[in-house]
């Protein structure tokens, strides 16, 4: 699940940083709401993150040190 919570905040700055108010679609600039609603989700994202990655600290273990994907690293 740690895993998944890091690729989700990875892809909404992924968002942000690819769709700032600069960013122009069909001539006209997306709106700043658009921008503020990925970064709110990122840093939702980046709670639930740290909040399994503390859990697995308090487990003896850390993000990384457990097989994901079919027992790949």
């Amino acid at each position: 699940m740690a895993n998944i919570e890091l690729w989700a905040v990875d892809l909404s700055w992924d968002v942000v940083c690819r769709f700032h108010p600069h960013f122009l679609l069909n001539g006209q600039s997306l709106p700043t709401e658009f921008i503020d609603d990925f970064i709110k989700i990122a840093l939702d994202e980046t709670k639930h993150f740290t909040l399994l990655n503390n859990r697995l600290k308090e487990l003896g273990s850390s993000f990384g040190e457990l097989p994901i994907h079919n027992g790949e690293r």
